[in-house]
């Protein structure tokens, strides 16, 4: 049998100690919770959307979130006016068992994956939809997992999927920093493998997938921040002056309701995007 990738046992372990995260970002308010949220109503529009499209009068539609960890965002699907029937899967024993455990997901069948094989526990062609938020950075192999996005899709389907954006200025020196921490306190394994637009295009094209949202450099954000617990520490970019979270809070509301518009050219978002976002449809 092959032995496990150290990456892989990495990425398992460390949502397994982190099985709650996305649970606390729900229910929090500070700067990282107002980017979660943002993202997943963002998302959740456009799973609303298409659900609406692809509705029949005979069958319920079938979504899965691919990544699902505790099950915090098949929550806000639960809200979609429509008849669905939703699954989650995910690397991680005690995330999936916190997920398991919530009464509000009863009705919702969660599997385990396995992290070495990648192998979606489905049938060809049974879901109508599928979503996977900040999921693909997490995977090594990335053309196994949209190969098997694919596979499960039906024809015409779609699939929302957002995950950092590698050209961003702020999230490479986000990283540069916590690795140079991690490195002095001999802390070892990392949880991502990121990917810029242009990979993310070729991967997808040689899949098959069709790319129906063109814009999909998503978040301005010309900054980078540390943070611990509900407390964030942000640097301003250049000037790299630290400033408290609630200053990001409405410093990143207003970027996203008045200066987005500005930031059109393909250098500048390329830079300074934080996340990718992109809807592909079988």
């Amino acid at each position: 049998m092959a032995k496990k990738s150290s990456f892989n046992n990495y990425v398992s372990d460390y949502f397994d100690r982190n099985s709650s995260g996305r649970a606390d970002l729900v229910a929090g308010d500070s700067f990282n919770s107002l980017g979660f949220k943002q993202k997943k109503t963002d998302v959740l529009e456009l799973v609303e959307h298409h659900a609406l499209r692809l509705k029949s009068d005979t069958d319920s539609l079938k979504i899965c979130d691919v990544g699902c960890n505790d099950g915090a965002f098949i929550e806000y699907l639960l809200g979609i006016q429509a008849e669905i029937d939703l699954y989650g899967v995910d690397v991680s024993r005690k995330a999936l068992a916190k997920a398991k455990a919530n009464s509000n997901l009863d009705k919702v069948s969660f599997d385990l994956v396995d992290g070495e094989s990648g192998d979606l526990p489905f049938a060809d062609e049974t879901f109508d939809i599928i979503t996977s938020i900040e999921v693909i950075e997490h995977v090594e192999d990335k053309d196994k997992m949209l190969s098997e996005i694919y596979r499960i899709l039906k024809p015409g389907g779609v699939v929302v999927l957002t995950t950092p954006n590698k050209e961003s200025v702020a999230l490479n020196l986000q990283v540069f920093l916590v690795g140079f921490i991690r490195y002095c306190f001999g802390k070892k394994g990392h949880k991502d493998i990121f990917i810029d637009e242009k990979g993310f295009e070729e991967l997808y094209k040689k899949v098959g997938f069709l790319c129906e949202k063109k814009d999909i450099l998503y978040w301005i954000r010309p900054y980078l921040t540390i943070s611990y617990s509900t407390y964030t520490l942000g640097l301003l970019l250049p000037f790299m002056l630290p400033v408290p979270s609630i200053f990001l809070l409405y410093y990143q509301r207003m970027l996203n309701k008045y200066f987005g518009r500005f930031f059109k050219t393909r250098l500048i978002t390329r830079f300074f995007c934080w996340s990718i976002f992109v809807v592909l449809r079988k």
